[in-house]
């Protein structure tokens, strides 16, 4: 797990904690207009780096092959509603970012917990990234799908897919 991430989960240890007791279930995106207009797609030349940001980010989670890995540019406010619900960054509601979200088996044993706590795990990994730098900004798993399909947050790129 990158420098970044691990600062970032340990000063958000309640995040985490929600989205690991599947608050994320809970949690439905507002259906504004703002939110019913499409993002535009990852620019082609970004993909390749946002894939293997991505897959760092699912291998640092312990699971190197995820079935499925998708992303959406998105504002930071809307991918923070998948990603971390509950969650509220300043200017957030203007900030780009790319959420990635994939399927897989996944244990952060790098998150902060108590003495003796199991490593949280969760089926779903939800990533968003600095579309310039591509360093993790927000993190969130949990056991359950999205509230929402990334499809309501603009045009989903297909990173990459196990056969």
């Amino acid at each position: 797990m990158s420098h970044n991430a691990s600062r970032w989960l340990s000063g958000h240890r309640k995040a985490l904690v929600i989205i690991t007791a599947a608050a994320l279930g809970s949690v439905p995106l507002a259906a504004s207009a703002a939110s019913r207009t499409q993002s535009p797609g990852i620019p082609a030349a970004a993909v390749r780096q946002l894939t293997a940001s991505a897959l760092s980010v699912a291998t640092s989670g312990g699971d190197a092959k995820p079935e499925w890995v998708k992303a959406v540019t998105t504002t930071r406010e809307k991918a923070l509603r998948v990603a971390t619900p509950g969650d509220l960054v300043p200017g957030a509601a203007s900030q780009t970012v790319y959420l990635v979200v994939m399927e897989g088996q996944f244990t952060l044993n790098s998150a902060p917990r108590p003495p003796r706590a199991h490593a949280p795990t969760g089926h779903y990994l939800a990533v968003t990234f600095n579309p310039v730098t591509f360093q993790v900004m927000d993190l969130g798993l949990s056991n359950q799908a999205p509230p929402a399909s990334l499809g309501s947050l603009g045009l989903v790129s297909n990173l990459t897919q196990r056969k």
